[in-house]
């Protein structure tokens, strides 16, 4: 009987042991599949972050890169219009120079016509007192007609081969006008005191009255010879 009671409570021990040998196996796998279901499913939420991470930091990295690539091209384009402006100013100066310089070319054209002019007027001035101050001295008291006579011989012979071609060089024409030859047409012209009617008469010969033609000599009436008498003189000749 006593032996029959140990070989069954050794019987029991056995049992409570496999038992206990068993619950542990299980707990242990449970926890282990437990540790490895969180470790899978952390890992998943792990990549579910890493899905959507990846995603919004591309677009923030693209957004970047279009941020500097624009300010790179409003960089260009600004400086492209610097360029231009100083293009622009650089031209507009240019453009000023050429009107500047186009204004004073006209202003020197304009002072060397007026120069030119006024050059000219002289001239033709002075062959006008040289004409009206030798009418004055040949025929100072003869009348109007006689005067413009006077003119009349001298533009004949400017007009004529025979003579020389201005006023200035007839009449100081060696051996041909007393007057010019003795020094008094020089003092007349000098002093200014050349008659207002010889000089209307220059004027008048000048502008083509005629009224001996076409003659180029005269002498006092004393002379005998062929002509056109007016006053105390003798017209004749020819060009």
């Amino acid at each position: 009987m006593k032996k029959t009671v140990c070989s069954i409570i050794k019987i029991a021990g056995l049992l409570l042991a496999f038992w206990m040998i068993t619950g542990a196996t299980q707990i242990t796998a449970y926890a282990a599949e437990t540790a490895t279901a969180g470790a899978v499913a952390e890992s998943g939420e792990t990549i579910g972050t890493a899905d959507v991470a990846a995603p919004a930091a591309a677009e923030s990295a693209a957004q970047q890169i279009i941020g500097v690539a624009d300010a790179q091209g409003a960089s260009a384009a600004a400086a492209e219009t610097t360029n231009a402006v100083a293009v622009a100013q650089e031209t507009a100066v240019a453009v000023a120079d050429v009107q500047s310089a186009a204004a004073a070319a006209t202003e020197t054209v304009e002072t060397v016509t007026v120069a030119a002019e006024s050059a000219q007027a002289s001239a033709v001035d002075e062959e006008l007192m040289i004409l009206a101050a030798i009418i004055y001295c040949e025929a100072g008291t003869e009348s109007h007609e006689g005067k413009v006579a006077v003119g009349n011989v001298v533009l004949n012979r400017v007009a004529s081969p025979k003579f020389p071609n201005t006023i200035r060089e007839v009449v100081y024409q060696q051996g041909q006008f007393t007057p010019a030859a003795c020094g008094r047409l020089d003092t007349v012209l000098a002093n200014g005191s050349v008659p207002a009617d010889c000089i209307q008469a220059a004027q008048d010969a000048l502008a083509g009255t005629k009224p001996v033609g076409e003659c180029i000599f005269f002498n006092g009436t004393t002379h005998k010879s062929e002509g056109i008498v007016i006053g105390g003189h003798r017209f004749f000749g020819s060009m």
